[in-house]
Order: C-alpha cells, then sequence, then structure tokens
C-alpha cells in the first residue's frame, strides 16, 4: 500500500466532493458537510486545490430520468421543466 501524504489525501477528498450525491449542489457546500466547515471555510479550501467552488457536482442522472417515467408508459415533460 503506498503512503500518500495528508496534503494529497486532503486535495482528493475536494476533488471528489459530492461525485456521488444524489443531489447536485455547489462543490463548496459539500465540502462545508463533509469537513464540518463553514462557507467561506469550503471556498477557500475549494480555492486551495484549483477547484471551482460554485461547480455544480453529484446529481443522479438515473434519477432524473426515472423520474419522467413510470413502469408503464413514458410521461411527458411539463412545459416548464427546467425552466
Amino acid at each position: 500500500m503506498s503512503s500518500r501524504s495528508d496534503d494529497s489525501l486532503l486535495e482528493w477528498a475536494v476533488k471528489t466532493a459530492g461525485r456521488d450525491s444524489q443531489y447536485a449542489a455547489p462543490r463548496w457546500s459539500h465540502i462545508k458537510r463533509i469537513f464540518g466547515l463553514g462557507s467561506a471555510s469550503a471556498v477557500k479550501l475549494c480555492r486551495r486545490y484549483n477547484q471551482d467552488p460554485d461547480e455544480l457536482v453529484g446529481g443522479c442522472r438515473r434519477c432524473e430520468e426515472l423520474k419522467w417515467t413510470t413502469y408503464r408508459e413514458p410521461r411527458e415533460k411539463p412545459a416548464d421543466y427546467g425552466a
């Protein structure tokens, strides 16, 4: 097993934060939740590792697909969807 420095582990955590989340949210909000930080500290941590704090991360694409289908037949998306 290779030994990683604390800094490289922290960088990896920041880069992958929220990737498996069911809900899409800005990267800083995933960092805030994971590390128990305030929003300003979470933004600073993102910037320290050259990650865009406002990038939307997460969101289950399969869940989004299922939202518009039933087990029997597909439904149409409402006209105002995504507005």
